[in-house]
């Protein structure tokens, strides 16, 4: 991972980017902050005009701003990302440039750019490689989602052995007393090249450790390759250390955690916690019983498959199963089902990898740059391939589908002949389906309410409203407020001028049979909602609608469809793009003069022609 921050006199848009050994633009990857929304965007040049944004976004925006004259951007990116249209940024010289602009927009830098030969990164050594006499016999493992813990114990010293498939850190932490972060005794594998290592942390809450005082960690092996980092190390049980926790017999709280940067941040879901007794030599090689449901909330059946899922707090269980000898996977689509912006979880590859992915459209998925899965289980017994993984509700990753409680999704799913991901031929459908109801949402706090016969919740002579499974109190007017909504009843209302009006979740007023939003009329069908235009008309899949009824615009005029999706005026069928005949059940395409083939003659108004040296004849 590489930070890098830009700043320019100016209160236009800047620009950075990495060339070809030229110095100019075309096929340079590049960095652009624009507009008054001081957006931070991956761009792909193609020449000496206007960058076009990438497809896949592989930056993270850290910082930006604008202040008097002074306008600054702050990124971070992978030094690969394996994205055709990003630059590697390796060891050694590279040709960067930089531009910038006088308006928001990004318009021609016309002088104000340049390029130079620098060096981001020194040339680093390979990883050191210790070997302290690793134990051959392990006591006892435990797997978590994308790695595994392994540990021997001897007189008064116990040996790990930390490993995860996660290209970052992975760390380990012992005994937290709210079963999170706070003053837990951690041991963490970060960094790279030579700077790849093994450290002593404390941590006090959920912010970043710090390294202890006092490093009383041995490492005895550390290393990185494609398969992910590993690292074998050893402390005393009893370190004597305040900052370390005494490792003893019975049941003590494990913590665990991995990322995707080579050095220490956020984890977001990649973290769990575990109680194992370190001086039992008990083996546990697989996941935990608890990990995996063993009721599921629902399940839906495909050709050749299924799918189950178990909804919890703030994240979500599938189990996938195929018939094949290849690949299968699963996806959130947009509403058309199909594969333009899918979120997508893939099990492929002889070793049953399972990835997050995601679709630009008909072509093969990329995995993501931000892996947002938790792999729990996979399995390829008697002809049928299955994963079970968990992913959180909502992710925060662009590349990912937030799983809305209460909503229906459209779920896709495909699966192939081969190891490797292949066109699935045949082998794939969508379904929409309702996740997680409300009414399956179960609040820790729920015991602490009662429910009154309006619906309304009662707690401590205090009244609250449950909104998807949380409390919120009501204000004076009975109403509780989250955001910009009201709620009450089970009804969600937008205060205009002291007035509760009925709204929709996504915000739409209902009023005067439309859903309103900055003073502008729309309809909802398909889960979606439309503009309607003057003439109290909406555009959906293809046709205009008006109170359920489908029509045709053709030259200022709205045309009733028929079944078959066909208007009807002036003699001609006409299916919003093209006039079309009938004859004996079936629409014939009619040429710029009206005219239609059918039966070895050309035909209009019912009248038959000849064709002939391009002029027709009736006959």
């Amino acid at each position: 991972m590489i930070t890098i921050r830009m700043e320019v006199r100016t209160s236009g848009w800047i620009g950075v980017g990495w060339s070809p050994e030229d110095g100019k633009m075309m096929n340079a990857d590049m960095v652009i902050l624009s507009g008054s929304s001081l957006r931070v965007k991956d761009y792909l040049s193609i020449g000496t005009t206007t960058p076009l944004v990438d497809t896949i976004s592989n930056i993270e925006d850290v910082d930006s701003g604008r202040d008097d004259d002074m306008t600054w951007m702050v990124f971070s990116r992978k030094l690969e990302t394996n994205d055709d249209d990003d630059k590697p940024i390796t060891a050694g010289p590279m040709t960067l440039i930089w531009a910038y602009g006088n308006s928001v927009s990004l318009n021609y830098h016309g002088k104000s750019r340049g390029a130079k030969t620098v060096t981001l990164i020194q040339d680093q050594p390979k990883a050191p490689s210790f070997d302290r006499g690793s134990p051959k016999v392990w006591d006892s493992s435990f797997n978590f989602p994308s790695g595994k813990l392994s540990w021997k114990v001897a007189a008064d010293l116990i040996t790990f052995r930390l490993e995860s498939s996660a290209e970052g850190w992975v760390g380990i932490g012992f005994s937290p007393e709210d079963k999170k972060m706070m003053n837990a005794d951690m041991i963490i594998i970060s960094g790279q090249g030579s700077h790849l290592g093994v450290a002593d942390y404390w941590s006090v809450d959920t912010s970043k450790p710090s390294l202890d005082s006092y490093q009383d960690v041995q490492t005895i092996s550390v290393g990185r390759d494609g398969q992910g980092v590993w690292g074998e190390f050893s402390r005393k049980l009893d370190t004597g250390d305040d900052e370390d926790k005494v490792i003893g017999s019975g049941p003590m709280d494990v913590i665990w955690a991995y990322g995707h940067s080579y050095d220490i941040e956020y984890h977001g879901p990649h973290r769990g916690l575990v109680t194992l007794d370190l001086m039992t030599t008990e083996d546990e090689t697989g996941p935990r019983e608890e990990t995996v449901p063993t009721d599921w909330d629902g399940s839906q059946e495909f050709e050749g498959g299924s799918f189950s899922w178990k909804s919890t707090w703030d994240s979500i269980i599938f189990k996938v199963q195929a018939e094949t000898t290849g690949w299968v996977g699963i996806g959130w689509s947009p509403e058309d089902g199909k594969m333009l912006n899918a979120d997508m979880t893939i099990m492929a590859g002889e070793n049953l990898v399972v990835k997050d992915y995601f679709s630009t459209g008909t072509v093969l998925p990329r995995p993501d740059t931000q892996q947002d899965i938790d792999v729990l289980s996979v399995s390829d017994e008697n002809g049928v391939k299955e994963m079970i993984f968990s992913k959180p509700l909502n992710t925060k990753d662009d590349q990912d589908k937030e799983i809305e409680i209460a909503k229906y999704v459209t779920v896709i799913w495909a699966y192939g002949e081969t190891p490797d991901i292949e066109y699935h031929k045949s082998n794939r459908g969508a379904v929409k389906v309702l996740l997680i109801p409300e009414a399956n949402i179960k609040n820790p706090d729920d015991a602490l309410y009662t429910k009154l016969e309006d619906g309304a919740f009662m707690r401590d002579n205090k009244i609250f409203e449950r909104i998807l499974g949380k409390y919120y109190p009501q204000n004076t007017d009975g109403y509780a407020q989250v955001g910009t909504f009201y709620y009450k009843n089970g009804g969600t209302f937008i205060k205009v001028d002291e007035e509760y009006l009925p709204a929709t979740k996504e915000g739409f007023l209902i009023k005067d049979n439309f859903f309103w939003k900055y003073g502008k009329p729309y309809a909802h069908a398909g889960n979606m909602y439309f503009e309607v235009n003057p003439d109290g008309f909406y555009s959906y899949q293809g046709y205009e609608w008006k109170d359920g009824v489908r029509y045709h615009f053709y030259e200022g005029s709205y045309l009733p469809v028929n079944e078959d999706g066909f208007g009807f005026i002036d003699g001609y069928y006409w299916d919003g793009k093209n006039k079309f005949g009938f004859k004996d059940g079936e629409y014939l395409l009619a040429d710029p003069n009206g005219f239609y083939f059918y039966a070895g003659y050309w035909w209009r108004e019912d009248l038959r022609y000849l064709m002939k040296h391009g002029r027709y004849y009736r006959t």
